[in-house]
C-alpha cells in the first residue's frame, strides 16, 4: 500500500493506530512490492533493530458497540491481540529505546489493571529501511537485560 511504502522510504519506526474496537501489535513489516494488500509485506519477527515499521492497533478502551472479535486467523506479523477492553502505555527512555504495555482492563473477564502485553522496541539506527541490512533477532525476554532490571530502578537507564 502506498502508505506502507512510504513508511518504509522515510524510516517510520512505530505507526501506532486507534480505531478499531481492538487490541493488536505486531512486528515490523516491509512492503512487498508483489502484494498490494495493506500489511501484506514480510517480517523479521524483530523488536531491536527492526528493519521496517513496527505497527500496533491499539482501540479496545470500550465502545457501545461491544467487543470486536478479530475475523481472521493469526498472521504471522501480529506478535499479539485481543478483543478485551484496555489501555496501552508507551514510555520513551531515550533515542533508541521504547516500552510499550497493553493493561487489559475488562469486567467482563474479570482481569482489571493486568499487563498482557510488554515489549521494548529498540532502535539504534534511525531514518530510511532502504538499503539496511537485516536486523538480529530479539533475544529471547528472559535474556534481555533491560527484562531483568525493577520499574524502579529504569530511570537511570535514560542516560543510554
Amino acid at each position: 500500500g502506498v502508505f506502507a511504502d512510504l513508511f518504509h522510504e522515510y524510516g517510520v519506526d512505530l505507526f501506532i493506530n486507534g480505531h478499531e474496537h481492538n487490541y493488536e501489535r505486531m512486528f515490523d513489516v516491509a512492503p512487498d512490492p508483489s502484494d498490494a494488500t495493506w500489511l501484506s509485506g514480510n517480517t523479521t519477527r524483530s523488536t531491536v533493530d527492526m528493519p521496517a515499521t513496527t505497527y500496533i492497533i491499539t482501540g479496545d478502551a470500550g465502545s457501545d458497540e461491544d467487543h470486536e472479535v478479530f475475523a481472521r486467523d493469526l498472521p504471522d506479523r501480529t506478535a499479539f491481540r485481543t478483543d478485551a477492553y484496555g489501555y496501552s502505555r508507551m514510555e520513551v527512555w531515550n533515542a533508541t529505546h521504547l516500552r510499550w504495555q497493553q493493561v487489559e482492563f475488562d469486567q467482563s473477564t474479570g482481569v482489571l489493571g493486568e499487563v498482557v502485553d510488554d515489549v521494548w522496541l529498540v532502535q539504534h539506527a534511525h531514518g530510511p529501511f532502504v538499503g539496511r541490512g537485516q536486523p538480529q533477532r530479539a533475544p529471547p525476554p528472559q535474556d534481555h537485560p533491560f527484562f531483568s532490571l525493577q520499574h524502579d530502578l529504569l530511570p537511570g537507564l535514560a542516560t543510554l
